[in-house]
């Protein structure tokens, strides 16, 4: 004859876990090792679900990200190559970068919310390392990959940017000296922090020319373009060091690319 054993392992239950049984009490007096089970099993089912739905909604906004890294790349290189500038490429890379800081914003943002969930769940079984799941262990897993992949999507804009900063500054050094301007370096550092590139064309630099008049409205987009270029790297950096914070804390080591873009 079987021994009935529902009592021993009702208590072997309530042994593992005790808060878990408790809420069952108060919710509807059921007890018993089949409904705790289901209970929990349905309840894993569903978080994970729901996880990895949100793990996934994430890496494609990474994935798109990346390729907006490569179009703009695309476009800063064709800009750069015409002699004025083009405002239908502007507006596309004015675009693309919107979208990006919109994409880092919204996989930022889900990733902090499920850390704080991770961390929750973990300080549950705080007390007993074999109480942790598997699943736990997962999500831990998928979580931590998942923001390493968006710091160093963050990192490919970042650099994009930078690049294409530096190139522009190189374009205007030498539109100015084909202008026939003399100026030093230290003179289009400042023109470049002060935008006042009309002393260059109004004779305290060169005597004013026509070539050089027209030649000022170039210079001036091209200043404009370099303030929100500026703006924007900020916005970005301030974003990836946050996430590189998550992924330090994660214990992940950096890839060079990555200190490197974390120390400029």
């Amino acid at each position: 004859m079987i021994k009935d054993r529902l009592k021993e392992l009702q208590a072997i239950v309530e042994d593992v876990f005790p808060n878990h049984v408790n809420r069952m009490d108060s919710r509807n007096n059921i007890r018993g090792v089949d409904n705790v089970a289901l209970d929990i099993q349905y309840s894993e089912y569903g978080y994970m679900e729901h996880f990895f739905d949100q793990i996934e909604q994430c890496r494609l906004k990474i994935r798109q990200i990346k390729e907006h890294v490569v179009l703009m790349r695309t476009l800063h290189g064709k800009l750069l190559l015409l002699p004025r500038q083009d405002e239908n490429m502007k507006r596309d890379i004015d675009i693309k970068t919107e979208n990006v800081k919109k994409m880092g914003k919204q996989v930022s943002t889900t990733l902090k919310g499920l850390e704080k969930q991770i961390n929750q769940e973990e300080d549950e079984f705080s007390g007993d390392n074999e109480q942790v799941s598997a699943a736990l262990r997962i999500r831990k897993t998928q979580h931590a990959t998942t923001i390493h992949m968006l710091v160093e999507a963050l990192a490919e804009f970042n650099a994009e940017q930078i690049v294409y900063k530096e190139k522009c500054e190189e374009r205007m050094q030498k539109v100015v000296c084909i202008a026939k301007a003399e100026i030093s370096n230290d003179q289009f550092d400042e023109l470049v922090s002060q935008g006042n590139y009309s002393a260059v064309f109004n004779g305290n630099i060169i005597a004013e020319t026509l070539e050089a008049r027209s030649t000022l409205q170039e210079v001036q987009d091209r200043h404009l373009e370099l303030m929100k270029l500026e703006k924007s790297i900020q916005e970005l950096r301030d974003m990836f060091v946050e996430m590189a914070m998550l992924v330090e804390k994660q214990l992940y080591i950096y890839s060079p690319s990555i200190i490197q873009v974390l120390q400029q």
